[in-house]
């Protein structure tokens, strides 16, 4: 329950992390890797057009604060006014420009398909036929797990 994560907000989270990993590599984030953060999440619910929901996810070079990646992948969401804008920002030690231009079109065709059909289960998406032959000639991702 909610109630319950309230009463353990003050529990450090240095012992936490040594009671989930007690052998933690201190070169990775010790509970998650992959990041997805929606920003402004008030939105009253019809409030995004469907056809504006995944066009304003464009790469764009953009300089960042941090040289390093906070995470190995992190996709941001804002919303601005009655658009959606979302950023890439990934570990190029593990991914290629290329295969983060793909997750943004996977991510777009996911988006797309549960703004026509809310009900949707995830199983039920289907993926565009070109993005799946890039996938099937990709090498395998180690994460290291």
């Amino acid at each position: 329950h909610i109630t319950n994560a309230f009463e353990n907000s003050q529990y450090p989270f240095d012992a936490l992390v040594e009671k989930v990993v007690p052998q933690r590599n201190p070169g990775r984030n010790p509970i998650f890797d992959v990041m997805f953060a929606f920003h402004n999440i008030d939105v009253p619910r019809g409030d995004v057009p469907r056809e504006e929901h995944t066009e304003s996810l464009q790469p764009e070079e953009q300089p960042y604060e941090h040289a390093t990646a906070k995470f190995d992948l992190l996709l941001s969401v804002v919303k601005e006014g009655k658009r959606l804008t979302g950023t890439f920002e990934y570990a190029t030690r593990l991914f290629e420009e290329e295969t983060v231009n793909r997750f943004e079109k996977y991510f777009k065709e996911i988006t797309a398909a549960v703004a026509a059909n809310r009900g949707i289960l995830l199983n039920d998406i289907e993926i565009s036929h070109d993005l799946l032959e890039v996938e099937a000639d990709a090498e395998p991702i180690d994460f290291g797990f």
